[in-house]
């Protein structure tokens, strides 16, 4: 079951979103330990003020209640949005050249990450 969680709304617009992937029938029968972040949005509007980071505070928490201690994700390789996940204890597993693009369609590097709560 996938999720998508919303944080608080201003002016009819969505402030920052997140959707983790705590559970699919491929995951389950590999790897029911982990859990996927497939998506965190925040509005520029809303940036720096820690949604990002309340945000992932709250899929971790989730995860680690549904005995998902392992979580990956994904983003591109030198963005802003690297951040919050280095700052939140996340590591980098590693970078795949060319792998995403730029809101423009420029490509660029993907990364990806991986975090091991504790129990």
């Amino acid at each position: 079951m996938s999720a998508t969680v919303t944080i608080r709304r201003l002016d009819a617009g969505s402030l920052g979103e997140l959707a983790p992937q705590l559970s699919d029938l491929f995951a389950d029968a590999v790897a029911p330990h982990r859990a996927e972040i497939v998506k965190l949005v925040v509005h520029r509007r809303a940036r720096g003020r820690g949604l990002a980071e309340a945000l992932m505070q709250a899929a971790e928490r989730e995860a680690r209640a549904m005995g998902r201690p392992h979580l990956t994700l994904f983003t591109r390789r030198g963005c802003e949005a690297e951040r919050p996940y280095e700052k939140l204890g996340w590591s980098l597993a590693g970078v795949i050249p060319h792998d995403s693009a730029m809101p423009g369609g420029t490509p660029c590097d993907g990364a990806l990450y991986f975090k091991q709560l504790a129990p």
